[in-house]
């Protein structure tokens, strides 16, 4: 591929990966694989980033719009970053690792350890989001509406963990595949989020998790010691 004009920031992504000795790959494909040998909905990704991947440190999937895939890239890059200020990611490793055994039933969690993975997760995700949007400004990736529309998307990838923990599953399709969901969200980060999946149970049930609702949905602890980390 060819980065040329407004597209330049690519170069400049891959360039700063590179002076760190690591590589980006674009992957002409849907979706590629967190994991190469696990193509289970946990490992299904647009994009990912992993310093200690023999494959590659950031790999994106661009057989979508180039705003999708570009946003994606600058998602990534924004993992990368935070990497660069702390690479220490034992934290957030060992809550996804919890997360993705739990949901394919090979572990059990407390309700406590269940909701602090959320928090870990749902915190990495928001701040590389927050980054992400000042890049997409930066750079004029795409206008103000398209800015709005990622907006809700990061919402709505903030919101599908706290439906992982109510439903044990991962949604799929993915909501932010499924335009009534994600069009359903707020357009603005929110200053809390543990208790933002309340108004759009029904809706992920209905596109995105095939399996009926549970009587009994795990209740959002109290998040008021958390809203500093999500914010």
């Amino acid at each position: 591929m060819k980065f040329q004009g407004r597209y330049k920031f690519v170069k400049d992504i891959i360039k700063d990966v590179e002076a760190s000795g690591l590589s980006v790959e674009l992957v002409n494909d849907e979706y590629v694989w967190c994991d190469p040998d696990d193509h289970t909905l946990a490992s299904r990704s647009c994009g990912w980033f992993d310093p200690d991947d023999e494959r590659c440190a950031i790999q994106v999937a661009t057989k979508r719009s180039p705003e999708e895939w570009l946003g994606t890239l600058i998602h990534e890059y924004s993992h990368f970053q935070q990497w660069k200020e702390n690479p220490d990611m034992s934290l957030y490793e060992s809550a996804m690792g919890d997360i993705e055994e739990w949901t394919r039933f090979e572990k059990e969690l407390t309700e406590e350890r269940l909701w602090e993975c959320v928090r870990v997760i749902r915190a990495d995700e928001l701040d590389a989001e927050q980054r992400t949007v000042k890049m997409l400004l930066e750079w004029k990736v795409c206008p103000p509406e398209r800015i709005r529309e990622y907006i809700q998307g990061a919402n709505d990838y903030a919101i599908t963990y706290n439906m992982i923990a109510i439903s044990r599953h991962w949604p799929d399709p993915p909501a932010y595949r499924v335009e009534d969901v994600w069009r359903a969200m707020p357009v603005h980060f929110l200053e809390y989020y543990d208790d933002a999946h309340i108004p759009y149970v029904k809706l992920f049930y209905k596109h995105c998790l095939k399996i009926k609702a549970p009587e009994h949905k795990p209740e959002s602890p109290d998040i008021t010691e958390y809203v500093g980390m999500i914010t």
